[in-house]
């Protein structure tokens, strides 16, 4: 594949996937690393996104409210 930029530089080649991190288990960083590299989630990983998608459910307003007839 080749990719033409402004100018006259081009990039031929695939993507180099970068390797997997295990410092960041237990983060949500973690936890998406596991999905972009195809491995299994460790369990520190899966609460980490718990915790950070409970949060997010919780400031964000995608839900509407049930009105108490």
């Amino acid at each position: 594949m080749t990719y033409k930029y402004s100018g006259t530089e081009t990039w031929t080649g695939p993507r180099q996937a970068l390797a997997f991190d295990h410092t960041k288990c237990g983060t949500r960083k973690g936890y998406r690393q596991h999905q972009n590299h195809g491995t299994p989630t460790c369990q520190p990983c899966r609460d980490a996104n718990t915790a950070y998608m409970n949060a997010r459910n919780a400031t964000h307003h995608g839900h509407p409210q049930e009105i108490a007839a």
